[in-house]
């Protein structure tokens, strides 16, 4: 969604705006049942997802018990919110944003794992450190 600006001021707090997606709660429900060992369950959530991108619902590819991992469960995050601006966020809290290798980035500290805080706040504050590695 762009950003609003002054021409768009009546819109900001549209009550319809979205901010959450029944998906969201889908792949958030599967991720726990996985995180539990409930493979099964979660496999069963996203295909319920996955099965309205199919002619006739048939998935070429499901996620099942025997291919539902960690890899599996961040590609189907990334392909189901593709452009939502939450691939980061997923890749930490999977725990592959500083140990895994994709495209030019390369394994990196943990300290990667957050961002530097904001020089307003700082020198608003003089009680705040900055996080490591910045």
């Amino acid at each position: 969604m762009p950003i609003p600006n002054i021409d768009d001021k009546d819109l900001l707090w549209n009550p319809d705006y979205p901010c959450m997606r029944f998906t969201e709660v889908y792949y958030m429900l599967a991720e726990c049942k996985w995180r539990a060992g409930d493979k099964k369950g979660a496999a069963q959530l996203i295909n319920e997802v996955r099965k309205r991108n199919f002619a006739n619902g048939n998935d070429p590819d499901p996620v099942t018990e025997a291919n539902l991992d960690v890899y599996r469960m961040a590609d189907e995050w990334q392909i189901e919110f593709l452009g939502e601006g939450r691939r980061r966020t997923d890749l930490i809290r999977l725990g592959l944003y500083t140990t895994e290798s994709w495209w030019a980035h390369k394994p990196t500290d943990d300290t990667k794992k957050r961002f530097p805080l904001p020089s307003e706040a700082m020198a608003g504050n003089p009680l705040l450190k900055q996080n490591p590695g910045y």
